[in-house]
């Protein structure tokens, strides 16, 4: 451990004036405008230390941030500048850890005990199944991991998921299991991780002496990543401060990307309400980053309406224009990138390389053109295409339709979804089978006619094993692609996915869509099923182990907080980024834009960004226009490159300003009625059911034939008429 910093002056040294302002600037709220790359984690670390080295108590010091890496990181870096053993220290924690610190003093005040459990996801899911049981619900329409997002979602939204009984029967049923939920809690002392931010939070709203008590200990207290606080975070550090009023929060409102876990970026717009007297300062220097990468990034997020005026730049050579690369396909794409990793990466490691992409599922292309190369690579923040469990599950069925003995694919899917077919009966069958040596189809048919089940039982996997039949006498009648739709929907997996309504579960519809995608190269094969299960069987990985010198591949949410030398950012196309989720919504295409800017200043030295002209989309080509983030950037920054026969003479990144959201007819606007036959580009056709509003939030609400019904913004759709 070196010496430590205890200077005050050598704490300063090699800081520029901005974070030097922000870094002496101790009293009083300070609202810390951090741009990417900008360094505000060494901001943030040096401010603790430059309240310890000015003679500050360090336990008056509360320091929060979201992940126990950062908290770690956070606390290295301040031990670091001041080489010391701490017998008392700041307080430096994630959000869920400070919760538990209070309610560990303070849930007595609550009617817990002190020795309380916390229950985590896996427990929670365990007691919401439980009670779906005890009330006799379906649990195969109201899953326990829907309701439980369901419960999550109410509960920060409104506070109280009771209030959603009034909401037809999702809601009455969600309602009712909250109550059961939280009076099985009480019953068994334990609370969730959502208590560990809302039971604080009551006690600081409605408790006085709890209220005193931190707002006297923490005199000082810093939020980093503050654009990730969701409501009840930023009440409780407001509440916290105000009697001291000395609350530093970092964070940069173009990184917001978060939305879906409850992060809301008007926080920091709140910030400056609620402490009118707040400080603001600016970090734009940024030390990662090409000027051009930089130019290009700021052009694509300074199109957002909700944002703090910011404009980064580098004292890093301008660089090389962004590389935009049109592809023909998919395979065109991943080809693309992979060949172009193999030509750089002779002169720098694989692990220089990073490839983005919106959706998990979006990774198999990529997966499959690094390994016909034999380049190493890894798949962060998520599984290999092929060991993803919605796609371990449909080789499953497909393995059982084309098998009707493989007892492994028998066992995984009997019961996926639910159909009330539990582990003893699987067991009883198998052990029957085994006992008469008889092959698993034959089996469970001398089974069923011998009445070795309960009734209900038999009746269930009866059920099933019609089923099975019917899925094997369509497997022969129609094209693999197609097939594996239809079995999606006859087995019920792509309706319970629907149902669940989480963001994991659309990741999954996503990843089906994509296999989907894969079997259409075996649409016209003979024995195209049984190539196809051997393909899934045969994927492996170059390295399971993850380590050492190889490509990463991930998602554009798992890559904040990283850089790379080198960047790919694929599928910049409308419905793949901005995501087809996004299209009806301006708050979800802000969003949208600032995930693009957080993968656009990943890039350190050289970034491509690549889109196709057509995607297989549910088995069939379709063409998708390129992504409107594109239309931002100013035309001498980019490279054009591909493109085969029929590139434009103007390539699509020449347009720029809020005029390239407008609608491609011109004009008048159309004025959508009842009955119209539309197209969309990603949802395809579909008829009107009817408009809502009037000028920039007129609504149409389209039946899609393919997705069913949505509700979209006009002016955001892209809806064209039929024919």
């Amino acid at each position: 451990m070196k010496k430590g910093i205890l200077n005050t002056d050598e704490l300063l040294a090699g800081l520029n004036e901005a974070q030097r302002e922000a870094v002496t600037t101790v009293s009083g709220p300070l609202l810390i405008l951090a741009g990417a790359g900008s360094g505000k984690t060494r901001v943030i670390t040096h401010r603790i230390a430059y309240l310890m080295a000015m003679g500050e108590d360090p336990e008056v010091i509360l320091a929060l941030t979201f992940t126990n890496k950062a908290a770690q990181e956070m606390r290295e870096r301040v031990m670091y500048l001041l080489g010391q053993d701490w017998r008392r220290s700041p307080f430096l924690s994630t959000f869920h850890s400070f919760g538990l610190w209070v309610l560990r003093r303070f849930a007595h005040h609550l009617g817990y005990s002190l020795d309380f459990n916390v229950y985590d996801d896996s427990d929670q899911l365990v007691v919401v199944r439980d009670i779906l049981k005890e009330l006799d619900v379906d649990d195969r329409r109201f899953t326990p991991r829907g309701v439980l997002a369901a419960m999550g979602r109410a509960r920060l939204a409104q506070g109280n998921p009771g209030e959603l009984a009034a909401e037809g029967d999702w809601g009455r049923v969600v309602a009712q299991v909250y109550g059961h939920y939280r009076e099985f809690l009480r019953l068994h002392n334990a609370v969730d991780f959502d208590d560990l931010i809302f039971l604080p939070l009551k006690l600081l709203e409605e408790d006085e002496l709890v209220r005193d008590f931190l707002q006297r200990r923490f005199r000082h207290i810093m939020v980093d990543e503050y654009q990730d606080t969701n409501t009840p975070q930023y009440r409780i550090v407001r509440i916290m401060a105000e009697k001291h009023r000395n609350l530093c929060v970092v964070g940069d409102d173009d990184q917001a990307i978060y939305s879906w876990r409850g992060a809301d970026v008007r926080n920091i717009f709140l910030f400056e309400r609620d402490f009118p007297e707040a400080k603001v300062v600016r970090l734009e220097e940024n030390y990662r980053s090409t000027q051009t990468i930089l130019e290009v990034a700021w052009h694509v997020v300074k199109e957002n309406t909700l944002r703090k005026e910011k404009r980064l730049y580098t004292a890093n050579p301008k660089g090389e224009p962004v590389v935009l690369y049109v592809a023909r396909d998919e395979r065109d794409e991943a080809n693309y990138v992979a060949s172009k990793i193999q030509e750089l990466s002779r002169e720098r490691p694989l692990s220089h390389f990073a490839v983005f992409y919106r959706t998990n599922a979006q990774s198999r292309p990529l997966e499959e053109a690094l390994a016909r190369r034999g380049i190493p690579y890894r798949v962060v923040g998520g599984l290999r295409f092929y060991d993803r469990k919605e796609v371990k599950d449909v080789v499953a069925y497909l393995r059982l339709v084309e098998n009707p003995d493989d007892v492994l694919a028998f066992r995984r899917v009997v019961n996926v979804p639910r159909r009330g077919i539990g582990d003893r009966t699987i067991e009883r069958v198998l052990e029957f089978c085994r006992r008469g040596s008889l092959p698993l189809g034959e089996g469970l048919e001398v089974a069923l006619e011998a009445g070795v089940l309960p009734s209900v039982s038999r009746a269930r996997l009866f059920s099933f094993v019609v089923l099975m039949g019917e899925l094997r006498e369509a497997s022969r009648e129609m094209p693999l692609s197609g097939f594996i739709d239809h079995l999606l929907d006859r087995t019920g997996y792509r309706k319970a996915l629907e149902e669940e309504g989480t963001v994991e579960a659309q990741s999954r519809l996503e990843n089906l869509r994509e296999l989907i995608n894969v079997a259409v190269e075996y649409d016209d094969v003979d024995e195209g099923l049984r190539e196809f299960i051997d393909r899934a069987s045969l994927a492996t990985p170059l390295d399971e182990g993850g380590q050492g010198d190889m490509v990463t591949l991930m998602t554009l949410h798992s890559a904040k907080g990283l850089e790379f030398p080198v960047v790919f950012m694929v599928g910049m196309e409308e419905g793949f980024l901005p995501h087809a989720l996004s299209l009806d919504s301006l708050a979800g295409l802000e969003e949208e834009r600032r995930l693009c800017y957080v993968g656009i200043t990943r890039a350190q030295e050289i970034l491509f960004l690549v889109r196709t002209r057509t995607r297989l989309y549910y088995g069939r080509e379709r063409a998708f226009p390129p992504s409107r983030f594109l239309n931002s950037i100013p035309r001498e920054l980019v490279k054009v490159e591909g493109g085969g026969p029929g590139l434009p003479q103007e390539p699509p990144v020449v347009a720029r300003g809020r005029a390239a959201t407008r609608s491609r007819e011109g004009g008048a606007p159309l004025q959508w009625r009842r009955g119209d036959r539309v197209i969309h580009p990603i949802f395809g056709p579909g008829k009107v059911l009817g408009t809502q509003g009037s000028g920039e939030s007129l609504k149409v609400r389209v039946v899609f034939d393919k997705v069913g019904e949505k509700l979209l913004v006009v002016r955001f759709a892209r809806l064209k008429r039929e024919g």
